[in-house]
């Protein structure tokens, strides 16, 4: 009769260890993006290096961690796979990765004293946070910049010898900066890796002793050597001490961390024991000192440190994930017998890669409680995550299954007190409280409160940060956003047919979720892709039949218009069946076939937008293009063009919105064109970089319109104003062999502009020096007047595209033929181009490889594309003609048009 109460009382602390909130009070920055490759991934669960490293994979710490990965990626538990899928997950989209790998997390104290120049700033790290992170000062970095800017300053002046002065002056500027870091609110408490260096034996040092190392450093064979990698058995423990006694002298209760125990094999691990700094914690009985990663395999002295000594704290970390499962329980018992939990602290020491921090909180929670090995609601396939979301009952059945099949072999450490009635529950639940909050919020004087966190809400995330190349279904998606966005009254489903129109069918939410949870689409007429801008339709179109539009949740995005939201989506068959036509399903295709291969791309667009005045300040009649707003003395990138309060109040709204939908700007700026600026999106996977594209610039027009005022894109907003393009930025995963791909569009560059400057419109903007990317078919590094423009790495600038293309159609079409220059290792004929193509010699250009311009008109660039065997190969033979009819019959529409009546005409529709 008693059972149920036991499991209600366990349940509690289940509860607790897995909604409290985390301070991660050790840890270091994200490596930069271009920085992930040269960093090992062994390291995630070892401090081995060298040779050592690559046996990792046989120890009980990896293969764990491959298990739990793998079932976190949903794929195969092998190393080399479980890479493949996180590289993947990183390149995608870095930030809502890592946000689901630091859930849990309220903050991090970030030591940024690790690989300073290749990772992410400290501050960086709040996007992923709940409260803003903050500072851990490592002392020895100071101490090194100090002595290595002396040692500069010595070679540079020929001198060999050092006054005292000299050195009083060095001595008294580290006592400064370690007098602002203690006043610096950003910096919450300061770290010695002497450990590393001379161990923790801190004898005690004078100013007369750390003069002379000083000089005998200088006067060492290579002092640079010496002063960059401070080892020395007098300085290490003299700066250690300066800093203690600057802690004391301004009474600072800002702690002090040391590293102790586990590390590479720099440590000396006899001297890596935290009972070397009894000593020293009596001399500073003030400082609050902390001993890092469990001090492992020292934990036992450590705990006796922290029961005895009212300035000693034990942090837990490290160990999760760096030792096997029953290693870091033993070291959580190993704590507990003696050490107060007011003393614990956990830490993930995570570092270079958002998963060390992702494992490290997923371990700790499961030695914790009574787990089962590598089970858990985070550890769980995508098909039972989504199950899960909908049916929440699953996750109790499916846990009772594994519960009675495992029964209690691996009883944790927590739970087992509780059980053995060592501990209450209440008592049990304040060490996790004081473990993962309430020590470092009181010890850091971090001022925080302590709000739990929804235990499935890092599902709805994982579930939200799936790859965009998934079209249909999703609808936990669509739950979270509502959850999240409840003013949300009417859904916006969006495709862009083959003239670039943005069309739309809107439905009040209730329908919304009623149709999508029952798994039905929307009946759109087959004629749908085959119609012009006025409505009229193309060649062999007919008014029969229907497809269902489906929404791709992947890509809702808050509107411009309070209570809506847009969804992109594609088009199916009443039997699912993709619909050969649709642009969406094109790239997403390509997208498929390049990741089959084992080839990324990631995406970024350049939007260039012109405002123009509407109603009675310009005409706004069919045919009226409207007036820009001129600011004199407007150019490109000029301060002057930000010297207009109403374009200012404008740009400054959009940017507002666009951060609201989600929609990253890298920066904005002023344009050549009276009224011109751009907009600079973040890299994406190619799917979410044209759906982000397409919410964007609907909230640019939209809040444009709300300002009296219409945003354009056409491709020339009056005769004589400067062009408006459309450029997108391409880079590839692996990119060793990225001159193929720009082999391979070069190739069918000509054809592919049909799609990329599609309207008869589009070749006013073409020509030579004029920064629009030129009239010859050519590439250079860093050359604005070549349609491609090399930038570094595997990253191209396709400058030959304008905002009358469909970015679908577009972007598959240079993504399939640079893939297929790849896969075939197509050569490279033409020549890094430096200098203006128009401008050259033809035998200059012979010499390059340049022989061939790019189409003068659209009925040119039909011709190219229409010969083009290997578009139609790529991007099959339903969007090859459907595409001409499209073109053919709205040249003829627009050609009809005198050249003033069109570019009004064009004006209100783009």
């Amino acid at each position: 009769m008693d059972q149920p109460k036991q499991d209600s009382r366990i349940q509690q602390l289940l509860d607790c260890i897995h909604s409290t909130p985390i301070i991660d009070h050790h840890a270091h920055n994200l490596l930069l993006p271009l920085e992930q490759e040269s960093h090992p991934m062994l390291s995630m669960t070892t401090e081995a290096t060298g040779e050592a490293l690559q046996q990792t994979s046989s120890t009980l710490a990896h293969m764990r961690a491959v298990r739990q990965l793998a079932k976190i990626l949903d794929c195969e538990p092998e190393w080399d796979t479980v890479c493949v899928h996180l590289q993947r997950k990183r390149k995608e989209d870095l930030v809502s990765w890592a946000r689901f790998c630091f859930y849990g997390i309220e903050t991090v104290l970030v030591d940024d004293g690790l690989d300073a120049n290749t990772v992410y700033a400290y501050d960086w790290h709040n996007r992923l946070t709940r409260s803003p992170c903050k500072r851990i000062v490592r002392i020895e970095n100071i101490a090194e910049i100090l002595l290595t800017r002396l040692v500069k300053h010595m070679q540079v002046q020929g001198r060999q010898i050092l006054d005292d002065k000299v050195i009083d002056t060095l001595l008294e500027n580290f006592r400064t900066e370690i007098k602002k870091a203690i006043h610096d609110p950003e910096v919450v408490g300061f770290k010695s890796v002497i450990c590393y260096r001379t161990g923790l034996a801190l004898s005690p040092v004078n100013q007369a002793a750390m003069k002379g190392a000083i000089k005998a450093l200088v006067e060492h064979s290579d002092p640079l050597q010496k002063a960059s990698r401070l080892q020395d058995d007098v300085l290490s423990p003299g700066f250690v001490h300066i800093t203690a006694q600057s802690l004391v002298e301004y009474e600072s209760t800002k702690p002090f961390q040391f590293h102790t125990g586990l590390g590479d094999n720099d440590i000396r691990l006899r001297f890596s024991s935290p009972s070397h700094l009894q000593s020293f914690i009596e001399q500073y009985s003030s400082v609050p000192i902390i001993l890092l990663h469990a001090s492992y395999p020292y934990t036992k002295d450590a705990g006796y440190l922290a029961s005895v000594y009212p300035n000693v704290y034990l942090d837990i970390g490290e160990i999760f994930p760096m030792v096997s499962q029953e290693g870091q329980q033993n070291a959580v018992r190993e704590a507990l017998e003696l050490c107060p939990s007011e003393k614990l602290t956990w830490s993930t020491d995570g570092h270079w890669f958002p998963e060390t921090y992702l494992l490290a909180t997923l371990q700790i929670k499961q030695a914790l409680e009574k787990g089962f090995p590598d089970f858990d609601i985070i550890s769980l396939s995508w098909s039972d995550l989504a199950k899960m979301r909908r049916f929440p009952s699953i996750i109790l059945s499916t846990c009772s299954k594994v519960k009675t099949k495992l029964g209690n072999t691996f009883p944790q450490v927590l739970q087992q007190y509780v059980l053995s009635k060592s501990l209450t529950v209440p008592q049990a639940i304040k060490v996790v409280e004081d473990l993962f909050f309430n020590t470092s919020n009181r010890l850091y004087d971090l001022d925080l409160e302590l709000k739990p966190v929804k235990r499935f809400s890092a599902v709805d995330e994982m579930l939200e940060s799936r790859s965009a190349a998934t079209p249909i279904g999703g609808i936990e998606i669509l739950d979270k956003f509502l959850n999240r966005e409840p003013t949300i009254k009417y859904l916006r489903l969006q495709w862009v047919d083959y003239s670039a129109t943005v069309r739309v069918r809107i439905l009040p939410v209730k329908s919304a979720l009623e149709l999508f949870t029952e798994g039905k689409g929307v009946s759109v007429t087959k004629a749908v892709l085959g119609l012009l801008q006025d409505d009229s339709m193309s060649a062999g179109v007919r008014p029969v039949g229907h497809y269902q539009l489906r929404p791709a949740f992947s890509s809702l995005c808050l509107g411009a218009r309070a209570g809506y939201a847009m969804v992109q989506c594609e088009f199916k068959d009443d039997d699912g069946q993709p619909v050969p036509t649709c642009p969406r399903t094109l790239l997403r295709t390509t997208v498929e076939r390049a990741r089959a291969k084992g080839i990324d791309f990631l995406v970024g667009f350049e939007i260039e937008v012109v405002f123009l005045y509407n109603g009675p300040e310009g005409n706004d009649s069919e045919s009226g293009s409207g007036v820009p707003r001129i600011i004199p003395g407007q150019c490109w990138s000029t301060a002057r063009a930000l010297h207009d309060d109403k374009m200012m109040d404008l740009l400054e709204s959009i940017m507002t919105q666009l951060e609201k939908s989600g929609i990253g700007i890298q920066q904005f700026h002023p344009e050549s064109a009276p009224g011109q600026y751009e907009f600079v999106m973040d890299p994406m996977d190619p799917l979410a970089a044209v759906d982000s594209f397409i919410c964007a610039k609907d909230i640019i027009m939209t809040i444009a319109s709300k300002f009296g005022m219409r945003a354009t894109l056409v491709p020339k907003s009056s005769a004589a104003a400067a062009g408006t393009g459309l450029h997108i930025h391409v880079s590839m995963t692996p990119g060793e062999k990225h001159e193929h791909f720009l082999a391979g569009l070069l190739k069918s560059l000509n054809g592919i502009l049909a799609i990329t400057y599609p309207n008869v419109a589009s070749y006013e903007r073409v020509g030579d020096s004029t920064w629009s990317g030129g009239t010859w078919v050519a590439w250079g590094t860093q050359n604005r007047e070549t349609p491609i423009r090399y930038i570094s790495g595997s990253r191209y600038e396709i400058k030959c595209m304008d905002g009358l293309a469909n970015p679908y159609l577009a972007l598959a079409a240079i993504l399939a033929t640079g893939l297929q220059g790849l896969l075939d290792n197509q050569p490279l004929h033409h020549k890094n181009c430096q200098d203006d193509p128009a401008l050259l010699s033809e035998d200059d250009r012979n010499e390059l490889g340049i022989s061939k311009q790019v189409p003068g008109s659209i009925k040119e660039a039909l011709d190219c594309f229409r010969s083009s065997e290997t578009l139609r190969q790529l991007l099959g033979s339903p969007v090859f003609e459907n595409f001409l009819a499209v073109k053919e019959a709205e040249n003829e529409m627009l050609q009809r048009m005198e050249n003033e009546e069109r570019r009004g005409w064009l004006i209100k529709r783009y």
